[in-house]
């Protein structure tokens, strides 16, 4: 096996000396191979930029920024304006009493409220009634 390695070392080293000599009579002839006159091409201009001017808006518009600094330590919250008193008299929902009131708690504690779905006008909720068992028999559960 060394035979081999050894045998191959030789033909690198003998392949390293030929090219060698190759390369240095083409370095000490200094011979000029002949340049084609269409190969070197100036550059081309670079296109000028056009930069568009503004004019920078008037101060009194950023007197909002300037007055209302979000790191002053003198600053407030902002409060609503109130809301302008209604022109007409809207009729009170009834409210649910008695019995009505007994029913609408007791769906209340039998519903959970998963989620809710808002996409464009569309809205849904997600709802889950727990039945009530009655008896033996169980209604299943699902969502709606």
């Amino acid at each position: 096996m060394s035979s081999k390695i050894w045998l191959i070392n030789l033909i690198l080293a003998a392949a390293v000396v030929f090219f060698g000599i190759k390369a240095c009579r083409v370095w000490s002839e200094g011979k000029q191979w002949p340049v084609k006159a269409g190969s070197i091409q100036k550059p081309a201009p670079l296109p000028e930029k056009k930069i568009a001017i503004r004019s920078a808006p008037p101060e009194t518009e950023y007197e909002v920024v300037v007055g209302n600094n979000l790191f002053n330590l003198d600053r407030n919250e902002a409060v609503p304006q109130a809301p302008a008193p209604p022109t007409e008299v809207k009729k009170e929902d009834p409210k649910a009493t008695g019995p009505r009131l007994k029913v609408l708690e007791r769906f209340h504690q039998q519903t959970n409220l998963y989620g809710i779905i808002i996409v464009g006008d569309h809205r849904e909720a997600l709802i889950d009634f727990i039945p009530a068992k009655l008896g033996v028999r169980v209604v299943k559960r699902s969502v709606e």
